[in-house]
């Protein structure tokens, strides 16, 4: 994690020598801000259609950190190449002001909260309620969470606070999807757990999966974590960690799922052998 803070604090070092050497170069300052912005909008794109960033051609753009590197680029070079272009000192110190303030809030804080967090996500309590479903601890730990009731559903006790310091969680970045799959394997892989993160035209194929984590649109620009459980005649049986068990219609469902789902699994040759070691 450090030598990925000294990477993004190099990236937003160099992006702004190479935005103000553009905004100097003549007719080449407009390439200054097509460059970032198509980045921008690119990112954008997949934040709206998630499914995308699955795609070997895109998924390397949201993968684990590569996008608040990404966004490291966009802001050093768009607002290198904006600021020395603006005429008024107090407009530009303004201006140099809002770079900074998003550059460590976009760029260097979902390196550094984690490390800050640490401490915090030890101590996290793991609340199980009586449907077996755990309530999150945090505004910003519905992915372990989610994982907690998906790993008991596959007779695996699983802990928040470990899940959300493996996966990074933080206030700012929430807990990416394939962080959080690396995690459950990286925690659990031993007692046999596998889990995959996979994109899906419908519900169907989620019937014979479960449990599920399933992404759900929660606010704007904002998805959550919930676990499917069970699927019956009329609705689904789903863990929701800020509020318990649910029990939603197919077609509510259907509105909020972004069509993305980490599938845990967990392998019987495990269970075969934890029971010939008791």
């Amino acid at each position: 994690m450090g030598q990925d803070l000294v990477g993004v604090l190099l990236v937003l070092s160099v992006g702004w020598i190479l935005g103000y050497r553009s905004s100097r170069s003549g007719r080449w300052w407009i390439l200054g801000y097509a460059f970032p912005v198509g980045l921008l909008f690119l990112i954008g794109l997949l934040r709206h259609f998630p499914t995308l960033s699955l795609l070997p051609v895109f998924g390397w753009i949201l993968s684990g950190r590569n996008e608040y590197f990404i966004l490291a680029v966009i802001v050093s070079v768009l607002f290198g190449n904006l600021i020395p272009r603006i005429p008024q000192l107090r407009l530009k110190i303004l201006v140099a002001i809002f770079m900074i303030i998003a550059g460590l809030y976009y760029c260097v804080s979902p390196f550094v909260l984690p490390m800050i967090l640490y401490r915090s996500h030890q101590r996290l309590q793991t609340v199980i309620d009586h449907a077996g479903v755990c309530i999150q601890q945090t505004h910003y730990t519905c992915g372990p969470a989610a994982a907690v009731t998906a790993l008991k559903c596959l007779g695996v006790e699983a802990q928040e606070g470990l899940l959300a310091i493996q996966a990074y969680s933080s206030p700012v970045s929430g807990t990416p999807e394939d962080w959080l799959c690396r995690a459950i394997e990286s925690l659990y892989g031993e007692q046999g757990v596998r889990c995959q993160t996979r994109s899906f035209d419908s519900i169907d194929p989620l019937r014979d999966l479960c449990p599920v984590i399933a992404v759900v649109g929660y606010a704007p620009l904002v998805d959550h974590y919930i676990t499917l459980m069970e699927f019956r005649d009329d609705v689904i049986v789903a863990g929701d960690p800020a509020v318990g068990l649910q029990y939603l219609p197919y077609e509510d469902f259907q509105k909020r799922w972004r069509n993305i789902g980490i599938v845990v699994k967990r392998e019987t040759s495990t269970h075969t052998n934890e029971e010939k070691t008791l």
